[in-house]
């Protein structure tokens, strides 16, 4: 607790700093830790980032994400008791998952009153284990079309509470190995916005409040 103190009152050393943003793992979280970071929110906003990636716990042992829904669960239990806003990290393009996985994360993420959501797109790296399994050929990382569809498929389908923090992620360029698509942010964003445009969509056309089913803790 003395070191997590002493680092965020590191971080907000300059007064003009509005924003502590905390990147954790859901089994980092417990009740006194949430208390601490809840006491900053009397000078900045405050939020915890939350790795989930994907709502399969089969897919959490591939990629050895190290913790299952159920911590996830208790995470943001114990951060909203205490009024702490929660981002969710998500990768588009995990080893063996499709559209229907997608579909699967964004219902589950639906049950709970999360404030952001920040969606990656998967690349392979150099010096990875990703890497050794796509040399095996036991890994195809998606088409560019294929992230899109997914892509959109999260926006459209986000409750349009949800603010989304970033729409995809990038590699250093020295260091990416596929896929190629992959090596222009920016001009990915564009793509994404474009097929939101022309099918006239936006974030939430597709979310269903009734359809929220809130969790029993």
């Amino acid at each position: 607790m003395d070191v997590l103190r002493e680092r965020y009152d590191a971080a907000l050393l300059d007064e003009r700093i509005r924003v502590l943003a905390i990147g954790t793992r859901p089994d980092c979280i417990d009740g006194e830790i949430a208390e601490l970071i809840a006491s900053y929110r009397e000078r900045v906003d405050v939020w915890v980032e939350l790795g989930l990636q994907t709502a399969s716990d089969e897919t959490g042992k591939v990629i050895n994400r190290g913790y299952t829904k159920d911590t996830f669960e208790r995470a943001v239990r114990i951060l909203e008791s205490y009024s702490i806003p929660v981002c969710v990290h998500l990768i588009i393009g995990l080893p063996g998952e499709g559209d229907s996985h997608i579909k699967d994360t964004v219902e589950y993420l639906s049950r709970f009153k999360i404030q952001g959501v920040k969606i990656h797109s998967i690349y392979v790296a150099k010096g990875t284990a990703l890497e050794a399994m796509y040399r095996e050929k036991l890994y195809t990382p998606p088409t560019e079309e294929e992230f899109l569809r997914r892509a959109v498929y999260i926006i459209t389908h986000l409750s349009p509470e949800v603010i989304i923090h970033r729409l995809t992620g990038d590699c250093p360029a020295d260091m990416l190995v596929a896929p190629l698509w992959n090596s222009d942010k920016h001009a990915l964003i564009e793509k994404i916005n474009k097929c939101l445009a022309d099918g006239g969509l936006y974030q939430g056309i597709y979310y269903k409040e009734a359809a929220k089913q809130d969790l029993t803790y």
